[in-house]
């Protein structure tokens, strides 16, 4: 992952999907999932920072906070306070399926 050729800038990304407002879920991570997956990224939904090694820490993080961006800009206006804490993807989408599904 340390080749940064790979980076592109997700900051512009403008994803077709309805914003997560707490209703329709499962749509919208299926959507995600979907893109990130077509991006060669979906490893930042489950990737955590202690996983990542130190030579390849300063890309990943990058990339990472372009998805976070990303992934920021599929929430409701209304919600995102509730995720501002989440530095990374992946507690992000930890916290948004905490939310917002009825998983036991």
């Amino acid at each position: 992952m340390s080749d940064q050729s790979i980076f592109t800038n997700y900051v512009n990304v403008n994803l077709p999907i309805d914003k997560l407002d707490g209703m329709h879920y499962a749509t919208c991570a299926s959507n995600i999932k979907l893109w990130l997956e077509s991006q060669g990224y979906l490893d930042h939904l489950i990737q955590k920072v202690t996983d990542i090694a130190p030579g390849d820490f300063s890309c990943w993080k990058g990339i990472d906070a372009h998805i976070h961006m990303v992934l920021e800009n599929t929430i409701q206006s209304s919600l995102k306070q509730m995720f501002w804490a989440y530095d990374t993807c992946s507690k992000v989408w930890e916290h948004a399926k905490l939310l917002f599904t009825n998983d036991i």
